[in-house]
């Protein structure tokens, strides 16, 4: 039998000629088993009668046909399945079998050619072609490649590529001046929001702040004042040791310094001192205390600065800390009975001298403290700088001096501190 019952997307012709069947350990010749066909009053290879021998069978038995070829009558069995709906059969009838018994060969010998395909998807392939109009030509042919004359044809457009087209080129120039544009725009945009973000959690960590430094001023301020009261009332009270009043003394000591510190809490806290004249009157507030209780003469030189040049909290304490670290090891290590501070503003740069007469050092010595380190690195974490300059017995000089400070440009009006080393 030879059938094209395969899967029912499978199409296209199979022809099968020379079919022989013999035994190959038995000296007889060949047997043909497809021979010649007898031809029917209507001429036309579709019309010509089946082979003796053989009948058509299956679902669509006109795909099954005999193909003629050569001059003394030769035919072939094809099956031209052109649908996926059905297929077709040629079946050898069983009467003319070949008797084989058990044991022996039977050698089958035959001719085929076939063209299979896919009826559910056909494509064809096209190389590139230039823009334009044409026509897909499709041709009939027979199973043996003979054309049958029947055509289809179907119009296709090969359309400009958009990159080739005349008004792209002259569009590009315009498209990237908008890309351009809009890149600019974006980034403004995300600037200018990011700015809005910024001053929005400024505006609330200045609420926060304000909110801090009056709890602070309000409530802790006011409970340690009341205990530095109460401590030194108790103290004229009569009837008491001296041992106890030493304790209350002590404690209304504490209390006092409890108080100033709480005060320097609220003015670093306290977004209103976040300026330039603000943090040179505590300065000079806080040296001529440090001073006053140590005894030590103090000649201040500073310059009233305006009150719109900002100063971040964070910078105000660095340069309150590096400053009172300064006063301090004066008052500590310098045994000296003078010190001189100079505060200026210029070129929009903070300027703090401060110059004592004591007995200096020798800065080529290593040294016991971590004041001076502690200073340098607090003046370098703000971006500020930092110089000292001393030797044994001519005093020691310390320069302080800012980042850049937002706001006026220029000198303020005062004192402008020397930029020279000046001798003690």
């Amino acid at each position: 039998m030879i059938s094209s019952a395969g899967p029912p997307e499978t199409v296209g012709a199979y022809v099968m000629r020379n079919l022989f069947f013999s035994m190959p350990n038995v000296a007889t010749t060949r047997t043909r088993m497809i021979p010649s066909a007898v031809r029917s009053k209507v001429e036309g290879p579709e019309e010509q009668s089946p082979p003796e021998g053989w009948n058509r069978g299956g679902l669509h038995v006109t795909d099954a046909h005999v193909i003629p070829y050569g001059d003394e009558g030769e035919v072939g069995l094809a099956l031209v399945d052109d649908n996926i709906d059905g297929h077709a059969d040629w079946a050898m009838l069983r009467s003319k079998g070949w008797p084989v018994l058990p044991g022996e060969a039977l050698l089958v010998e035959w001719e085929e050619a076939y063209s299979i395909s896919r009826g559910d998807s056909m494509q064809a392939d096209i190389p590139s072609l230039p823009a334009g109009l044409y026509q897909f030509r499709m041709g009939g042919f027979t199973v043996m490649g003979a054309p049958t004359g029947v055509e289809a044809s179907i119009p296709i457009q090969v359309r400009t590529a958009l990159w080739a087209r005349p008004w792209v080129w002259a569009s590009v120039p315009f498209v990237g001046a908008a890309v351009v544009l809009a890149g600019w725009r974006l980034r403004e945009w995300r600037r200018v929001t990011g700015r809005l973000k910024l001053a929005e959690r400024e505006r609330l960590i200045e609420q926060e702040r304000v909110r801090i430094a009056q709890d602070i001023h309000d409530d802790l301020g006011a409970r340690v004042t009341e205990i530095s009261l109460l401590s030194s009332t108790a103290q004229e009270k009569a009837g008491l040791s001296d041992e106890l009043r030493a304790d209350l003394a002590r404690v209304s000591e504490l209390s006092q310094d409890m108080v100033r510190a709480l005060y320097e809490t609220v003015w670093s806290v306290d977004p209103q001192n976040d300026n330039l004249d603000s943090l040179v009157a505590y300065l000079c507030q806080m040296v001529s205390r440090m001073c006053s209780q140590a005894d030590l003469r103090c000649r201040l030189t500073a310059p009233e600065l305006p009150r719109d040049i900002q100063v971040p909290s964070k910078l105000r304490h660095d340069i309150v800390m590096t400053v009172k670290e300064a006063v301090h090891n004066v008052i500590k290590h310098a045994s000296a009975t003078q010190v001189r501070v100079g505060i200026g503003y210029a070129d929009r740069v903070l300027a703090i001298e401060l110059q004592d007469n004591g007995k200096g050092f020798d800065l080529s010595q290593p040294r016991l403290g971590s004041g001076l380190t502690n200073m340098q690195h607090r003046m370098r974490a703000c971006g500020g700088r930092y110089w000292v300059q001393s030797q044994p017995g001519q005093g020691t000089l310390i320069r302080l001096e800012s980042p850049a400070l937002d706001g006026l440009l220029g000198e303020a009006e005062g004192v402008k501190v020397n930029s020279q080393w000046a001798k003690p």
